[in-house]
């Protein structure tokens, strides 16, 4: 992921507000050309590791820090965590620090963690939430791998297991108190919990490590259970960047949409896009990088 240019590029240009044309390119690196990114380790097991996850390089893989740095941002760590969210949640130094930047970064790990340190215990959005939904309203990029992607629909979900999902278990609503996606007694189920809404306009959830971790049996249960109009599987090394309702995919592998009518027909059927292809989510018709409509087929 560290060399993967398309997809900071592409993070780039949303950043910067310019279009795709340069993804992949080299960007200009002076400290007075940089787009600010905030960076939240908010999905960590604690303050510690989420400070380790952007200053700390680890296994061949870069720190937040340096990996923004390295693709032309100034990045922005914000200290907040499991074990530090009752006040930094409500801090005005780490609300004043997003007053100026151009993006939002959600780290990996656990997206239940990302809801509760930054939702209230009712789902409302805190001080620190507030203050990211005001980038995102002026035109600013919300951007996340693993977690931090799976976070931004109206609902989130995980845990469970394979044979849970290919059985059909319906997800169980956990509180946001509960800080975890875990479902107690029912270790097959998976839970689910508010998510932060980014998507929410498309009514859409979202998974990652798609077909890296077989996914493609929750992610049309999750559409049924949460009664959502899409569900998007995203796998590794791999990005949608969706702008008023339409996505363009870029980086390695492959997006797969799912409309919710597909998510209940007996076969899995949907459209799996590829580096260049596009997908209207209010139309909800897929192109290739060449314009050409696709059918949705069987996966």
């Amino acid at each position: 992921m560290d060399d993967n240019k398309a997809v900071w590029g592409a993070l780039y240009d949303a950043a910067v507000g310019g279009g795709l044309s340069s993804i992949g390119a080299e960007h200009p690196t002076k400290a007075n050309q940089r787009p600010q990114i905030a960076v939240f380790c908010s999905a960590a097991p604690s303050l510690r590791a989420a400070s380790l996850a952007y200053h700390v390089d680890d296994d061949g893989f870069s720190g937040y820090g340096k990996l923004f740095r390295k693709y032309g941002f100034e990045p922005l760590f914000i200290p907040i965590a499991i074990d530090n969210y009752q006040r930094a949640a409500y801090d005005d130094e780490n609300i004043e620090q997003l007053a100026n930047v151009q993006a939002v970064w959600l780290n990996g790990g656990d997206q239940a963690k990302h809801a509760r340190c930054l939702l209230t215990d009712e789902g409302e959005d805190t001080p620190l939430l507030q203050a990211v939904r005001e980038v995102y309203h002026r035109g600013g990029v919300i951007g996340g791998s693993s977690a931090g992607a799976a976070i931004q629909g109206t609902w989130t979900y995980g845990e469970g297991t394979l044979n849970g999902y290919r059985a059909g278990l319906e997800l169980v609503r956990k509180p946001i108190a509960s800080a975890t996606l875990v479902v107690e007694g029912q270790p097959d189920a998976g839970g689910c919990m508010k998510g932060f809404g980014f998507a929410s306009e498309l009514n859409a959830c979202v998974d990652t490590h798609f077909r890296e971790r077989s996914r493609e049996v929750r992610l049309p249960l999750a559409v049924r259970s949460l009664n959502s109009r899409y569900g998007i599987g995203v796998d590794e090394n791999t990005a949608i960047l969706i702008r008023a309702g339409q996505g363009h995919v870029v980086g390695d592998n492959q997006v797969l949409i799912i409309a919710n009518e597909q998510a209940h027909g007996q076969l899995g059927m949907g459209y799996p896009l590829s580096a260049g292809d596009t997908f209207d989510f209010d139309l909800c018709v897929a192109r290739d990088a060449q314009g050409r409509a696709r059918e949705p087929r069987a996966f």
